[in-house]
């Protein structure tokens, strides 16, 4: 479940008006789902396991639009260290578990847009989005 709306719609809206959307659709199919990935808490039963958040490393988490389920982690995008194993919160009663896949997915896609905005302007930007068609995607943040 995709926790900003409004922002995925203003961040479609500016492809769409780029031509980017149109272009990917073209080449990889129509868009069919989304993977937010932005900046979000530990939560409250795991705080003790994972302890303190050390300089650097960040709480990200990642929604996708066709799962209620929040897959979370602890990383450091400036060394590309993670700083703990993943976690799954549910955001409605009887959600899903993503796949091992999109687990994998959101890790990679959170390494990948983290790194490119640290290389180009050491820090980062959130949220990010990743846009997801059957044959492809391609993930932006705010400043890209």
């Amino acid at each position: 479940m995709i926790e900003t709306p409004e922002i995925l719609e203003t961040m479609q809206k500016a492809l769409n008006e780029s031509g980017k959307i149109k272009a990917f659709e073209d080449e990889y199919g129509k868009i069919k789902g989304y993977l937010e990935i932005t900046l979000g808490k530990v939560p409250e039963d795991l705080v003790k396991q994972i302890g303190e958040i050390s300089e650097h490393y960040y709480i990200f988490v990642g929604n996708y639009s066709f799962y209620d389920m929040q897959i979370g982690i602890v990383y450091n995008p400036y060394t590309r260290q993670v700083g703990s194993g993943t976690w799954l919160t549910p955001q409605k009663e009887g959600a899903k578990e993503p796949d091992e896949f999109w687990i994998e997915f959101f890790i990679k896609n959170l390494a990948e847009l983290t790194y490119e905005e640290v290389q180009e302007t050491q820090g980062f930007s959130y949220p990010m989005w990743v846009f997801i068609s059957d044959n492809g995607d391609f993930g932006v943040s705010p400043t890209k």
